[in-house]
C-alpha cells in the first residue's frame, strides 16, 4: 500500500465519514491522535497503520493538555533532502514534535482568543505561525488540495515514499497551512 492509498482514504473515508461530522476543537482531534500516535510508535509504520491511527482519532479520548508542551514554538524541520547520518530526528520523533507544536500553538490561538468566525481568513500565531485551518474536516481537506498542487516540497519528497510517520507529519503541517 503506497501514500496513495493513504490519499485515497483521507479523501473517500476519513473527510466524509469521520472528519466532517467531528464536533471537537482541532486541537483535542491533535490531542487524540497524539495518544493514538504514541500507542503505535512502535510499531513498524505503514499505510495500513496510519489509517487505522487516523480512524482511531475521532473516537479515542483527547489527552489533557500538558503546559510542557508550551515549549514548542516552532514546526520541526522536515527536510528530508539531508542523508539519514545527518538528520537531527527520526520519522516518529518528527511527527511527535509537529504534533507536540501544533496542539500548543493552537492552545495559545485559543487562549488568546484567535479562533474565530474569520480564523479561516489565515491568523498569525504568538509564535508567528500562520494558521488557516481549525478543525479537522478543513486541515485533511486542504492538506490534499495542497498535496496535489505541490504546494509543500517536504510533503511533495515524504509522500513519494511509502507511507512512513513523516507523511503524516507533512499532512498535518500542510493542513495547518494551506488555504
Amino acid at each position: 500500500m503506497t501514500s496513495n492509498a493513504l490519499r485515497d482514504f483521507i479523501i473517500n473515508e476519513l473527510l466524509p465519514t469521520h472528519a466532517r461530522s467531528y464536533t471537537g476543537s482541532l486541537e483535542e482531534y491533535l490531542r487524540a491522535l497524539l495518544a493514538v500516535v504514541n500507542r503505535y510508535q512502535h510499531a513498524p509504520c505503514s499505510c495500513a497503520l496510519l489509517i487505522r491511527i487516523l480512524k482511531e482519532s475521532f473516537s479515542c479520548e483527547p489527552l489533557p493538555f500538558n503546559s510542557d508542551w508550551l515549549v514548542y514554538t516552532a514546526p520541526p524541520d522536515m527536510d528530508s533532502t539531508q542523508p539519514p547520518s545527518e538528520k537531527l530526528m527520526d520519522e516518529f520523533e518528527l511527527l511527535r514534535r509537529t504534533l507536540l507544536f501544533q496542539i500548543a500553538d493552537l492552545h495559545r490561538l485559543t487562549a488568546r482568543h484567535q479562533i474565530n468566525e474569520y480564523a479561516g481568513l489565515g491568523v498569525i500565531s504568538p509564535t508567528g505561525h500562520s494558521w488557516y485551518n481549525f478543525d479537522p474536516a478543513s486541515l485533511f481537506d486542504c492538506a490534499m488540495s495542497g498535496q496535489e498542487d505541490g504546494a509543500l516540497a517536504e510533503f511533495k519528497t515524504a509522500a513519494a515514499r511509502d507511507c512512513s510517520w513523516s507523511t503524516l507529519a507533512a499532512i498535518l503541517e500542510l493542513g495547518r497551512i494551506y488555504e
